[in-house]
């Protein structure tokens, strides 16, 4: 049976950061608030592990909020239980900490702890993904690249190639979570249907003037995004007002860069 490992939070009245492995996995700078329940087996290695948890002062500080509150759980959840419930909880954290004088709280904080993979997922990310020591600007060429292809891939409703781009990624998945890629990819192609059923889709350019490249994942990795703090792929369909974004992770794997999250 496989093990599956989640992260969940409740926040709300803090700018908010949390990473495993050094992977960004949940972030919502504005403070307004966010509930969710995220599954990370795709990003777990064997052995141990780190949960990096950051708060800063929010963008926008919502005015029924008087007293900021931050609930932060990693655990392997309940097989018994539909939603995701903790079966084994690994860590958690709670803000503003009782321990900590409230007069001696600055910002921004930051939270560490590493936690057990265990029977961990049995994922290839950490095996076949390049150490990088930095970014050329042809690195930067080639990311967008890529991205914009899949990006092109969308508008065009083409969904085999946009799934192509995202092979990886999906295949990963899949290995974690005991599934089959074709399951996942049946899953996808009925996701980019559905959206399609509701009209047409923009997705604005990623140039290197609006995108950001962070190394991350000990180097291994690297987390692109549209400025400011926006997701890779900002897709928008007008004729439903319907708004969200794709978070892009690309690695050099055998010498091709490949989108890996």
């Amino acid at each position: 049976m496989v093990d599956y490992y989640y992260i969940s939070v409740i926040s709300i009245g803090f700018g908010l950061q949390i990473r495993i492995n050094d992977i960004p996995i949940i972030s919502d700078l504005t403070g307004e608030g966010i509930t969710t329940d995220e599954p990370i087996n795709r990003w777990i290695k064997p052995g141990e592990n780190k949960l990096s948890i950051r708060l800063e002062p929010p963008a926008i500080l919502p005015e029924n909020i008087s007293k900021p509150k931050l609930e932060v759980k990693a655990f392997i959840a309940d097989p018994a239980s539909e939603a995701p419930k903790p079966g084994q909880m690994l860590r958690d954290f709670t803000w503003p900490d009782p321990d900590i004088p409230v007069g001696e709280i600055t910002y921004p904080y930051t939270h560490t702890a590493d936690f057990p993979g265990g029977s961990s997922p049995s994922v290839k990310l950490w095996d076949e993904a390049e150490t990088l020591s930095g970014l050329t600007d042809h690195d930067h060429k080639n990311i967008l690249h890529l991205i914009n292809q899949l990006r092109q891939a969308l508008i065009n409703r083409q969904t085999s190639d946009a799934f192509s781009y995202l092979e990886y990624r999906y295949a990963e998945e899949a290995r974690s979570e005991g599934k089959t890629l074709q399951r996942l990819r049946d899953v996808v192609i009925e996701q980019y249907d559905w959206m399609y059923s509701m009209g047409d889709i923009t997705i604005d350019p990623l140039v290197d003037e609006n995108a950001s490249f962070e190394l991350v994942g000990n180097n291994q990795v690297v987390f692109v995004e549209q400025k400011p703090n926006l997701s890779a792929l900002h897709i928008y369909q007008p004729d439903s007002d319907l708004l969200f974004g794709i978070p892009v992770f690309l690695s050099k794997i055998k010498g091709q860069w490949t989108i890996v999250g």
